[in-house]
Formats: C-alpha cells, sequence, structure tokens
C-alpha cells in the first residue's frame, strides 16, 4: 500500500483504482473519505474497506463513508446487422422486465436506447430515435418512452 500524507491523497489514489463497486462521487470529507455509490454496491464497497483498510503514513486510520446514490445512466446502440429501427416495437411491454434485458430486446429492435435511474443526470436533449427506460434499486423497467 503506497504512503499518504493527508486524505487528499487517499482519495487521488483511490479514485485511479478499479474498485469492484460503482461510484458516483468519492473525495475527502473532514478527516475521511465519503463515496456515493449505487444502491446495489452498498454491500460490496463497504466489503471492500472492510478488507482493505486505508491509513496515512504515519499510521492513522482513515475513516471511509459509503452511501448510497442513485443516479446510473447509460446507453446503448442497436447490435450491427440491425438494418433499422422496428417502429412497431411494442416497447410498452419493457415495463416490468430487467432493464439489461429490457435494453437487449429494444436495441435488437434497432432502437437507440437510455437507460437510467430517476434521479440519473441525464441530458435535455430529445432525440426520437432514441428509447429511455427509466429503473429503480431492483433494475426493474418502471418506466418507458421515445424521445
Amino acid at each position: 500500500m503506497p504512503s499518504f500524507r493527508d486524505v487528499s491523497e487517499v482519495a487521488a489514489y483511490l479514485g485511479g483504482r478499479d474498485l469492484p463497486f460503482t461510484w458516483y462521487v468519492m473525495g475527502p470529507e473532514d478527516r475521511a473519505i465519503k463515496f456515493e455509490v449505487a444502491p446495489r454496491d452498498m454491500a460490496a464497497a463497504a466489503d471492500y474497506f472492510a478488507q482493505h483498510p486505508v491509513a496515512l503514513s504515519d499510521g492513522t486510520p482513515v475513516t471511509v463513508f459509503v452511501e448510497p446514490r442513485r443516479g446510473e445512466s447509460w446507453t446503448t446502440q442497436p447490435p450491427q446487422g440491425v438494418a433499422g429501427r422496428d417502429d412497431q416495437f411494442q416497447f410498452e411491454r419493457l415495463v416490468g422486465l430487467d432493464v439489461d434485458e429490457a435494453a437487449t430486446q429494444a436495441s435488437s429492435a434497432g432502437w437507440f436506447v437510455r437507460a437510467h435511474e430517476p434521479e440519473a443526470m441525464a441530458t435535455a436533449d430529445f432525440n426520437p430515435g432514441r428509447l429511455n427506460l427509466s429503473y429503480g434499486d431492483d433494475r426493474v423497467v418502471e418506466t418507458v418512452h421515445v424521445g
């Protein structure tokens, strides 16, 4: 483990690592490090820091706070070989499906898909060729709309 003079150095180190959980915000807060992670990754983040405690070079332990934050957003394009968008695709039937399965079905039908949690920061751009899937903590699609 590298030697750290202060929590800012710890934050810089952790920010450059490939951690086994998704985090949205991370940084020093007073004498601690605060991570805001996807709710589904709370246990993974807590377990990681229980197994990999962080300390300053003088041996002072660095407290790591892990808090939930909803805000994941991602897009997927139709796979190669799909010859155009199926405008007859019944996208309403995606409600209630796992978001990954719903995105796969929609993109296979030629739709450009944006999937996001309700609190995700998303651009306000209107895209008539995009199918928007909003999903909850359980990763089940709650709403679908075009645009």
